[in-house]
């Protein structure tokens, strides 16, 4: 096919007219091409004039999908007024993505989706311009599909040093009760168990992987566990403190302070009821004289060994922490209620999406989550475990400098109708140096590949 344009083609000369009698000779000529059918050399001096035996009417994109980051060469089809399909070499057409850079980028001739949503393009060939097609920028799939490890769990942490997850076993599991267990994600085996008392359920491990902390409802207590020996070195009661002195209650959030392992600030809850407070601050087991607390604290997140944040309702508030305890600083005001906070390099980050600074609670924008249930979130990646209005569940991953959406992976098969704990009681963790595990009641998730890394 000729195109309008400069060009080379191939010129075959015959010995009669209209391409009869034999084929004399030969020849490749550099010649542009008007609309018309004019040809002129390059200088711009006249050959002659072709006739076009049909012309470009319609130019239909074919592909309707992107795969996020993956370079796609669109698929077109080409036809002429009267219906007919015009064949044109590979590279005819030129590709334009509206609005360009927004959900795709077009490279020589191929497009690559940047984030998920829809982007408007187009195809030119000879001038000829197609309708504007809407293509859909899909997340791409699990490199890996997650592996599952059955086993009723309350809460899982990953070991920061060791890769390994410790995971608590309410006294109702048919094995492991009232254990804490440490878990290879790489193979889903059980390395080791400890006893631990009465229902454990909320953990949290210390930023050198020594010591884990667990949360004992059922004697209103926290165990310390070594966790190089796997044995328990101290259990000790919550500090009857704010409206708990009349009420059963339990550690409903357990925060290690950086770089301080024998240091923790605790969310304490009504069993039962409505009421919550915190936090308190224990240093080796002993509360500290000045609890901070207020009601209605639902978690909270050190941003340094010296500050911090707390969910109250739709508030969060910042607290100093010295040797006395925490002492309430200041509070910003969120959208909605966050029950589990995150913090890392010194950010601050909700399970609503919210992103906000450490130093100020300045907000720094936010990622679009639809339903959490629980999140975590690293230097370059935020992981959140959602649910759908049918109960599927998702993984939704954010890119944390951009903060737009990376990947969203339904975990095929399962669904939070039949085995999940409910909004901000799960838990969701990285471990080693690409891997990803969360739990439902009855399943721990093991991920070798988390998207993006």
């Amino acid at each position: 096919m000729v195109h309008t344009g400069a060009q080379n083609i191939d010129v075959i000369f015959f010995a009669g007219t209209n391409a009869t009698g034999s084929n004399v000779a030969e020849a490749n000529a550099a010649v542009k091409v008007s609309p018309a059918g004019t040809l002129t050399n390059p200088d711009g001096s006249a050959l002659g004039t072709i006739t076009f035996n049909s012309r470009i009417d319609q130019i239909v994109i074919q592909t309707t999908t992107l795969v996020l980051g993956a370079p796609v060469t669109p698929i077109y089809s080409v036809r002429a007024i009267d219906r007919s399909v015009i064949a044109v070499p590979p590279g005819s057409a030129t590709f334009t993505a509206t609005p360009d850079g927004g959900t795709a980028t077009v490279t020589n001739g191929t497009v690559i989706g940047t984030s998920l949503g829809d982007v408007n393009l187009t195809a030119t060939i000879d001038g000829v311009k197609s309708f504007s097609a809407v293509l859909e920028v899909q997340p791409p799939a699990l490199s890996v599909a997650p592996r599952t490890l059955g086993m009723t769990t309350n809460w899982i942490v990953a070991n920061p040093k060791t890769g390994t997850i410790w995971a608590s076993v309410p006294g109702s599991a048919s094995k492991y009760a009232n254990n804490v267990v440490e878990i290879d994600p790489a193979t889903g085996t059980v390395k080791g168990s400890v006893f631990v008392g009465s229902e454990p359920n909320v953990l949290a491990i210390s930023d050198d992987g020594s010591e884990l902390y667990v949360g004992l409802d059922g004697a209103a207590a926290i165990c310390r566990v070594d966790t190089a020996s796997r044995t328990v070195s101290a259990t000790f009661s919550l500090a009857l403190s704010g409206p708990f002195n009349n009420t059963q209650f339990r550690a409903s959030d357990i925060q290690v302070e950086p770089s301080h392992p024998d240091v923790i600030a605790v969310t304490t809850a009504g069993i039962g009821s409505s009421l919550v407070y915190g936090p308190t601050l224990y240093s080796g087991g002993v509360a500290l004289p000045n609890p901070g607390g207020q009601p209605s604290g639902n978690s909270s997140a050190f941003v340094s060994p010296t500050r911090l944040w707390t969910s109250e309702q739709t508030d969060l508030a910042q607290y100093s922490i010295d040797a006395t305890g925490a002492t309430r600083l200041t509070s910003v005001n969120e959208t909605l209620e966050s029950l589990q906070l995150k913090a890392f390099g010194g950010t601050l980050y909700t399970d609503q999406g919210g992103i906000y600074s450490g130093g100020t609670g300045a907000s720094l924008g936010s990622f679009n989550v639809s339903s959490p249930d629980s999140f975590t979130v690293d230097s370059g990646f935020a992981y959140f475990v959602e649910l759908t209005p049918n109960g599927e569940i998702w993984l939704a991953t954010f890119n944390v400098g951009t903060q737009n959406s990376f990947a969203l992976n339904m975990i095929h098969g399962e669904t939070m109708f039949q085995n999940f704990a409910g909004r901000g009681q799960t838990s969701v963790c990285r471990w080693g140096s690409k891997g990803l595990a969360f739990r439902t009641g009855t399943k721990i998730y093991f991920i070798d590949h988390a998207p993006g890394l």
